[in-house]
């Protein structure tokens, strides 16, 4: 065999001192050939270093050694960042992944999920949907816990009082937050969280606005009920919702955050680009990923010991939040110009 070239199932039958075909037969279908060829047909494949293909090696070991990975919206850097570091990792394993982008449509990711369970492993469902009964192989949710599932999120409770405190530190008195949409699981745990800190925030106005998309136009559209609100800060339920509202802050004529502050959270590369750059509750999205990846693993090798892990967020402080400016001087209005007071 050439030291150039790929072995392949004639060279392993040259080994065995078979024919071709009962090389495909003992690794297709093993019971149909006697144990003594098959063992040597198997010693042939490690002498000569056979690779079978991937439909082949499903066959005989019933693993297909790949993965499936839904999201809602791949054009969605947050979603984007988790891919790539579940390829990244399944790839040190040699896993392939296979993507499925559902539009957050929950019939499209029941059929998604389906058709995924005829080709793959196992899945990481990184979507909001109700339930993951379409599946019928091992399943890790990624921001949603659901009975019965490993699971791995962000923890949203702190993405709340992160936000939310750093605002408050600053003296900011009217807040608003703009809700995300209402089938997230993540969405509603953090607007749970949001009512339990504005419970406990005395001398605060905290309202919640929406529920709105998690995009840039989400945000946008969203900035009238912000403004009409009186609100001197606003946090966003994800970074380009933040993004749409320093859009149309500054459309509106709102200086970021001399007169408005805006939080976003996710922690995208894009904060740090915006003008100005973005102060934002960041999740840890390459360890959301590997660590979906990673206890897809462990269900693969015991499907009884599925693991629920919350993960941590940080607050990134940029040029967005900054405390609300004083008013320390009246304007009143004299033949045509204007006079400021000093308040006494």
């Amino acid at each position: 065999m050439p030291p150039d070239r790929a072995p392949t199932l004639h060279d392993v039958a040259r080994r065995a001192g078979v024919h071709p075909a009962t090389v495909s037969r003992a690794l297709s279908r093993p019971d149909m050939v006697a144990a003594a060829t098959r063992e040597a047909v198997l010693a042939a494949v490690e002498e000569v270093g056979f690779v079978p293909n991937r439909a082949a090696r499903r066959l005989v070991s019933g693993r297909s050694d790949a993965i499936g990975v839904l999201v809602p919206d791949i054009t969605n850097p947050y979603f984007g960042a988790m891919v790539q570091a579940i390829q990244g990792d399944a790839r040190r394993d040699g896993l392939a992944v296979l993507i499925a982008d559902t539009g957050a449509d929950p019939a499209e990711e029941r059929r998604a999920l389906q058709a995924l369970s005829r080709q793959v492993d196992g899945l990481v469902a990184v979507t909001p949907i109700t339930d993951l009964a379409a599946a019928t192989v091992p399943v890790v949710a990624v921001n949603r816990q659901l009975r019965n599932h490993a699971s791995v999120v962000v923890d949203q409770d702190a993405i709340a009082h992160l936000a939310l405190g750093h605002l408050v530190d600053l003296g900011h008195r009217r807040i608003a937050v703009v809700r995300g949409p209402a089938a997230y699981w993540s969405a509603m745990r953090r607007d749970r969280a949001v009512e339990r800190f504005a419970a406990g925030a005395e001398g605060c106005r905290i309202d919640l606005i929406g529920p709105a998309p998690a995009t840039f136009e989400g945000g946008r559209t969203a900035y009238g009920a912000v403004d009409s609100s009186g609100a001197s800060a606003v946090v966003a339920f994800n970074d380009l919702q933040a993004t749409g509202l320093l859009v149309a802050a500054g459309e509106a004529g709102r200086e970021v955050p001399s007169s408005l502050t805006v939080v976003g959270s996710d922690g995208l590369g894009l904060a740090a680009m915006t003008a100005p750059p973005l102060t934002t509750v960041a999740a840890p999205l390459e360890e959301l990923g590997r660590t979906s990846r990673q206890l897809l693993g462990e269900l693969l090798q015991d499907a009884s010991g599925a693991r629920r892990v919350t993960l941590s967020p940080r607050l990134v402080v940029r040029r967005t939040s900054a405390a609300p400016v004083v008013i320390t001087r009246k304007t009143r209005h004299h033949r045509g110009r204007t006079h400021h007071v000093p308040r006494s």
